[in-house]
């Protein structure tokens, strides 16, 4: 790697992963963390993570189920080849490909997965101001074409009852659903919530390939406590607390 490249080491899960990720340009913070806690992980599952970044994601999903059997797809080298680092460096196991996701069937084939997930660009580039670091612009900006186009790859990816499961903002939550309810079911919608009482602003959706249940629409996650006071730092709620740093599933800390 680059000697040009600068990188931080940042702890997640209180301290039982170390990311080392870029010091400028897109930086993981607490979606990935909260994706995989999303996810019903079983005994030998195979989970597909479509633009994995420096790996942060599955990385969590290992350190609940270290049996899965992991690939990451991710089209910036740099990015990819921290993701490889990160698994060496955390002794944990997973196959990196450096592809866009368009082109992966080069290498991984026909292959199908139990859980298929991704962390989309959010913002879409023709409204928003596009950041001068390429690596922030990959990772941020996207056009409902290209959302929906990451839906339907993750789709075909799925097994006989797999999940494909995504975190975004909720202002995108039409276009994924118009997009899902094509081929899969059982869609459930998780809204996650700054303070009790406020507006949803990320939610995430999961869904199931061959169930034909109802859209789901569970309760919010509550991220923070209400505020101190003036000057005092924000608190997480008790729930995601347990998530981001005992690793606990979002299932398991919200019972």
């Amino acid at each position: 790697m680059s000697d040009k490249i600068q990188t931080t080491e940042d702890l997640f899960l209180g301290g039982k992963l170390a990311i080392c990720q870029l010091k400028k340009g897109y930086r993981a913070g607490n979606d990935p963390v909260l994706l995989a806690a999303s996810l019903k992980l079983k005994k030998y599952q195979t989970l597909l993570d479509l633009g994995c970044g420096v790996g942060t994601a599955f990385l969590c999903a290992l350190v609940r189920e270290k049996s899965l059997e992991v690939t990451g797809v991710e089209l910036q080298k740099t990015l990819s080849d921290l993701a490889k680092s990160n698994c060496k460096k955390n002794k944990l196991s997973a196959e990196i490909i450096n592809s866009d996701i368009n082109k992966m069937w080069k290498v991984i084939g026909d292959r199908t997965f139990d859980h298929v997930i991704f962390n989309p660009p959010f913002m879409d580039s023709n409204k928003g101001t596009v950041s001068l670091s390429r690596e922030k612009s990959l990772a941020n900006f996207s056009s409902e074409e290209e959302l929906e186009n990451w839906l339907k790859i993750g789709m075909k990816r799925l097994k006989p009852k797999g999940t494909i499961s995504l975190i975004l903002r909720a202002e995108s939550l039409s276009i994924v659903l118009k997009t899902l309810e094509e081929k899969v079911g059982s869609i459930k919608i998780l809204p996650i919530a700054s303070f009790e009482g406020e507006p949803c602003s990320r939610i995430i959706v999961s869904a199931k390939l061959g169930s034909k249940g109802n859209i789901s629409l569970l309760s919010p996650l509550i991220m923070h406590l209400k505020s101190l006071g003036e000057g005092k730092r924000f608190v997480f709620t008790k729930a995601v607390r347990d998530i981001l740093y005992e690793g606990k599933s979002i299932e398991a800390s919200l019972t």
